[in-house]
């Protein structure tokens, strides 16, 4: 994403209104994406640790699911960055870096002996206040009203949530099945939940969908390309052509 936007960013370099709108555009684009993905993956922290890892990994579900909520503010990080280099602001790029290290290293090493949920809920704090605030110092002088920066980065969050809770409601019911509950999750709920999302997406945010329809397209026509070739081999017996 930061190597996509970086040269975009670099070309609106004299057009600091422009710059801002597109660096905006980029946040509730990525983040439409990104937000509601990192949502039911914590949602779903549970089933997905289950299945890929069984029981022995039952521990680290709390720090994962906090480390994937984390995410959803993580994801703002390459567009700043690439547009801190496209407005040719190095020092600041290297003092946000800089101070992040410094803080996150000595909060990370106070909670340590509390445990790996406690340093994955500070990680989780530390991008939530750090990356709304470097995105306002990025908009610094384009005249970008914060309202606008909240708005970017709070959108996303108004469909995935309720999303996530629904798919979080579906495993406190499923997990009375066991491990088919918890496949049933992965392989169901998860994608509807997606899906679900996205349509919100389409009758919340039309405009971020219409940056997304390219994208929806092209998933659309693997999946399809997918299922017509696990139809073709069952009908034909198998890999092995029915012989």
């Amino acid at each position: 994403v930061g190597a996509v936007l970086q040269p975009i960013f670099a070309r609106l370099a004299d057009d600091p209104v422009r710059q801002g709108t597109a660096f905006l555009r980029s946040i509730a684009v990525v983040g439409e994406v990104a937000v509601p993905v990192s949502l039911l993956q914590a949602a779903l922290a549970g089933p997905i640790l289950l299945v890929f890892f069984g029981g022995r990994w039952a521990g680290a579900v709390g720090s994962y699911a906090a480390l994937s909520v984390g995410q959803a503010f993580f994801f703002a990080v390459a567009p700043a960055m690439a547009l801190l280099r496209g407005q040719g602001r190095f020092r600041t790029l290297l003092l946000w870096q800089f101070v992040q290290l410094a803080a996150s290293a000595g909060l990370y090493a106070a909670v340590a002996s509390r445990g790996s949920t406690a340093v994955a809920l500070l990680d989780t704090l530390a991008w939530a206040v750090a990356v709304p605030l470097a995105a306002r110092a990025c908009l610094r002088g384009t005249s970008t009203p914060g309202p606008g920066i909240l708005s970017a980065f709070a959108a996303p969050w108004l469909t995935a949530i309720p999303v996530s809770l629904a798919a979080c409601g579906a495993w406190l019911w499923l997990r009375q099945f066991g491990m088919a509950g918890a496949w049933a999750c992965v392989l169901g709920v998860g994608p509807v939940a997606g899906i679900a999302a996205l349509l919100l997406i389409r009758v919340s945010q039309p405009a971020a969908y219409a940056d997304l329809r390219p994208l929806v397209a092209r998933l659309r026509g693997s999946a399809g390309a997918f299922g017509a070739r696990v139809l073709s081999r069952g009908a034909s017996g198998g890999p092995g052509g029915g012989r």
